[in-house]
């Protein structure tokens, strides 16, 4: 009958075993599913990170380019440099009619990319971020991955700015998730499942799509998923959770290998079903003796239990903190409820926990401390100790060794002595400070007992009375009070009443020096009651030469001509001088406590409240011309300059504010320059100013590696239309001439007029030499085209010489040889010639 029944039992555990492991097999598919989807959705966090870190960058550049041709060079410096370098990353320029005009590859090319589906898809589409498929560069030959934006100026299509990345490092990326040698992680398309980057193998999957029967490529397939399927081109059943990011045609997907997941479960379902099998050939015959002997040890386990629960209830129930601890490897074997209080862990999280995870002292002192209190060389302590809250405790330990169950730990009681030592070493501090304060004091002072005698004084005493030790016990100094009675004795030395006066003291070298003297009574001391005094001496030598200074300095500040204003901190104006009111028009009373912002009408402009302030907080001053108003309304441009005070201590104390008008001399400064650097009859840049644009063109040439082109015209048939129809006319037909010229040109090209029919035109960065023909040429048609003068057409020609930069080449050899060409254009009569540089 016993035979029967273990024999039911026996199969009764092997059904419930397995149904367990099949239970364990679903649990771990779950498991997987809420791993790859926690996965995929960091992974997507990270990606959009990044991707809008991109089209941040594109925006960026765009706006840049078509605001600020000359700027855009730097801005692309520094948003490349603003990315890892590991991302490869290019930028190209695109214009309207699909023509590179740019590229920070080293190696680019003028060459047409209209075919490009970026281009397509931005030309005649939306402003949007376009995210591509993987192409491989035109200069670089390597795989890209193209994110680009659409250019736009006057609402017109005007290009397209590119921003290349390398996708093997959006792949060195997702390999760092650790990913199992069967498992994969990518970012595909939405639009088709091309692969963008993966986890492993993106050389090989470059170009290649995933399947088509992927749920996220189907339309309105929502946000996120989970499915199970094999691998595209590899023969492995994974695990897939996929999350499409916000806004982009993009999709992450991980994927996890069931095999994998799997595993470990069937080869414990294996091992389990044998070992089951051998246990209950063993377990049959053993079953009988082991009856017997749980008889036996039901008493032993009986007083063991009475015994463990006496230890419990003292471990458990004190209010000490206590912790078993193996001195092996320092690790936490048991905590009482004290502990786990105190250090601010439940005990599971405790028991899990090493000693070197609360002890600050580094890892091999530790264990050496533990050493010592194994072999019972030392057992108190004290260290500190870190809380669960990052809060650093000190503490004091007792520890001694204890063996249970055979094993041998470390038994610690350990206290708080955090208050203890904090309020040790505050006195401690108190007592250094009070003689560093005692030291250090940049005051003099004395301290005298009740019968008079000086107990004490600092350096600063012996500094101030310019005596020494037996100087001043023996009372040297002589002071006279402001009111030059009669010499008296130092003050100090009643200790029974107070007093307190300026005095003047000569020093031995003969010199005047001004004394602040205070003497007051101390409370008193120790168990004596002794009742003594202390006195401060304060060298105010330089206050009264300061007082003396001020007066100086107000006389300066009333007659001086340009206008002062003084504001406290928050900008409240304090003082003012009789020039600000001359020149505002504010008086005094009316801008004294008003803010220097809140003057009727405004004295500044209201953009520059927060430039002005930014200024002052970084660099303490603010300077610069700027218009401002008079309270009448006038406006006038003033020269400003605002200076924040500090004391030695870096406190802000005021704000000087100087400004006066240079309306008058700004208009002079304008007209000079206007007429040092453009010509008086055609408004053009005159000789002065275009060997100035030149010479920043030749350097901006040789840093950005590229050419600038100049341009040499000189009007053929011109004089006779003086000698016909007058000078004026001749003026008259100058200025059409210079107007069309500029017609012909880009925005960022200068056209001079250098002599009486001969103009410059200077081409800071062209990208070939037909590119400067055919600007050339343009010009040549324009002049050629009739001229409306007095009411009768007018035809003139013009010959044009050209010359290109070279390196080492200097304004006056450029222009020289643009000289030189249109001298020969004229001696061809061909109209230009372009001579080889």
């Amino acid at each position: 009958m016993a035979g029967l029944i273990m024999a039911g039992c026996s199969g009764a555990y092997l059904v419930f075993l397995n149904a367990s492991f099949d239970r364990r097999e679903k649990q771990a598919l779950e498991a997987g599913t809420v791993s790859a989807n926690q996965l995929a959705y960091a992974m997507a966090e990270n990606a959009a990170a990044t991707i809008r870190q991109v089209d941040f960058a594109l925006r960026g550049l765009t706006q840049q380019y078509i605001d600020n041709n000359e700027a855009f060079l730097p801005a692309v410096n520094s948003a490349i440099a603003s990315f890892p370098a590991l991302m490869n990353m290019q930028v190209t320029v695109v214009s309207e009619d699909g023509t590179v005009l740019y590229s920070s590859h080293p190696n680019w090319k003028s060459v047409s990319i209209r075919d490009r589906k970026y281009f397509t898809t931005l030309k005649d589409g939306d402003d949007i971020l376009f995210v591509g498929e993987p192409l491989i560069g035109r200069f670089s030959g390597v795989w890209y991955l193209q994110f680009a934006r659409r250019m736009e100026r006057d609402g017109r299509f005007a290009g397209v700015i590119v921003l290349s990345l390398d996708p093997h490092y959006l792949s060195r990326v997702m390999g760092g998730l650790e990913l199992g040698p069967e498992d994969s992680a990518g970012l595909v398309l939405a639009s088709d499942g091309s692969y963008l980057a993966r986890n492993r193998d993106i050389d090989k999957l470059l170009g290649k799509k995933v399947k088509v029967n992927r749920p996220y490529l189907a339309p309105g397939s929502g946000e996120s998923g989970i499915f199970i399927d094999e691998a595209t081109y590899e023969h492995v059943d994974r695990i897939y959770a996929w999350r499409r990011l916000p806004n982009l045609p993009l999709v992450i997907f991980v994927g996890l290998a069931a095999n994998d997941i799997l595993q470990p479960i069937r080869q414990a379902r294996f091992n389990s079903m044998v070992q089951s099998g051998i246990m209950l050939g063993i377990l049959v015959p053993a079953g009988f003796a082991l009856i017997i002997l749980e008889m036996r040890v039901r008493g032993a386990r009986r007083r063991l239990a009475e015994s463990e629960k006496l230890y419990r209830n003292l471990f458990e129930h004190n209010i000490a903190i206590k912790m078993l601890i193996d001195p092996e490897d320092g690790q936490i074997v048991e905590v009482n409820p004290a502990a786990c209080a105190f250090y601010g862990y439940d005990r599971d999280q405790m028991i899990h926990m090493n000693i070197m995870q609360i002890n600050r002292l580094p890892e091999p002192e530790v264990l050496r401390n533990l050493e010592q209190v194994k072999n019972g060389v030392q057992g108190h302590f004290q260290f500190s100790h870190r809380l669960a809250s990052g809060e650093i405790r000190e503490v004091e330990i007792y520890a001694g060794r204890v063996h249970i169950e055979g094993r041998l730990l470390l038994y610690t009681i350990i206290h708080d002595i955090t208050e203890q030592k904090t309020l040790a070493a505050r006195l401690q501090e108190s007592e250094i400070r009070y003689r560093m304060l005692f030291t250090a004091m940049p005051d003099g002072l004395i301290v005298t007992r009740a019968d008079g005698s000086i107990s004490e004084w600092n350096a600063a005493a012996l500094t101030i009375l310019h005596v020494d030790e037996e100087g001043l016990k023996e009372r040297i100094p002589q002071f006279l009070p402001t009111d030059e009675s009669r010499p008296c004795s130092i003050p100090y030395l009643p200790a029974n009443k107070a007093s307190s006066d300026l005095y003047a003291m000569e020093t031995p070298d003969g010199k005047r020096r001004w004394i602040y003297i205070n003497s007051r009574r101390l409370p008193p001391l120790g168990e004596t009651g002794e009742i003594g005094a202390i006195t401060i001496l304060s060298d105010m030598t330089h206050v009264v030469a300061l007082e003396e200074s001020a007066l100086i300095s107000q006389s300066v500040f009333d007659v001086v001509q340009e206008a002062l204003l003084v504001a406290g901190p928050d900008f409240d104006i304090i003082l003012v001088n009789p020039a600000f009111q001359v020149l505002t028009g504010h008086g005094r009373n009316e801008a004294l406590d008003c803010s220097l912002w809140a003057l009727e009408p405004p004295l500044f402009p209201a953009q520059m409240e927060r430039v002005i302030t930014e200024s002052l907080q970084v660099r303490n001053s603010w300077s610069g011309d700027i218009r401002l108003c008079r309270k009448n309304g006038t406006q006038f441009t003033g020269a400003l300059h605002i200076t924040a005070v500090y004391n030695p201590d870096g406190r802000l104390l005021r704000y000087v504010c100087l400004f006066l008008d240079v309306t008058e001399k700004k208009r002079q400064e304008k007209e000079m320059w206007q007429q040092a650097n453009f010509d008086a009859l055609t408004g053009l840049p005159n000789r002065t100013l275009l060997n100035d644009r030149v010479r920043q063109a030749l350097a901006q040439a040789i840093r950005l590696n590229q050419i600038a082109g100049l341009l040499f015209i000189d009007l053929d048939r011109f004089k006779p239309v003086n000698d016909t129809y007058g000078h004026a006319a001749g003026d008259l037909l100058l200025k059409q001439v210079g107007q069309r010229i500029q017609d012909c040109v880009r925005v960022g090209d200068t056209v001079a007029r250098v002599g009486g029919d001969e103009f410059v035109i200077l081409l800071p960065m062209v990208e070939s030499e037909q590119k400067v023909h055919a600007i050339a040429k343009r010009i040549l048609d324009a002049l050629n085209r009739p001229f409306r003068i007095e009411g009768a057409d007018v035809d003139i020609s013009a010959s044009i010489g050209i010359a290109l930069s070279r390196e080492g080449d200097q304004v006056d050899g450029l222009v020289k040889r643009a000289d030189d060409a249109m001298y020969q254009a004229k001696k061809s009569g061909s109209g230009m010639v372009y001579i080889v540089n």
